[in-house]
């Protein structure tokens, strides 16, 4: 909770992290990742200012498939039911199989 508690004393009773992050992977895209990504399984999953939508594997980072929109993509994406769901500004909502990224509707 921010601030340590309902009390917002900023006291903390967790021990602190000791070790600095390191970064694992990037990945480029040719427009602004704006959105939230979701993940399931071993992929993550995001849109971007490119008008693609993208699933990558999470350990590495390396493209898994993506999906060409008419607009950009910056909402944040649900999963369930092995479907991909994601808005665009093409006014579309979309469905997309995780797996390999084809469009169910």
């Amino acid at each position: 909770m921010l601030h340590g508690g309902p009390s917002h004393t900023g006291h903390y009773t967790t021990k602190a992290v000791h070790h600095s992050p390191r970064l694992l992977w990037s990945f480029k895209t040719n427009g602004q990742v704006q959105s939230a990504p979701a993940i399931q399984g071993e992929s993550i999953y995001f849109g971007s200012g490119d008008g693609k939508f993208y699933a990558a594997d999470l350990k590495t980072g390396k493209e898994k498939w993506h999906f060409q929109t008419q607009g950009v993509v910056v909402s944040s994406p649900t999963v369930a039911n092995n479907l991909v769901y994601f808005t665009s500004r093409d006014q579309n909502l979309y469905a997309l199989d995780a797996v390999n990224g084809k469009k169910v509707w």
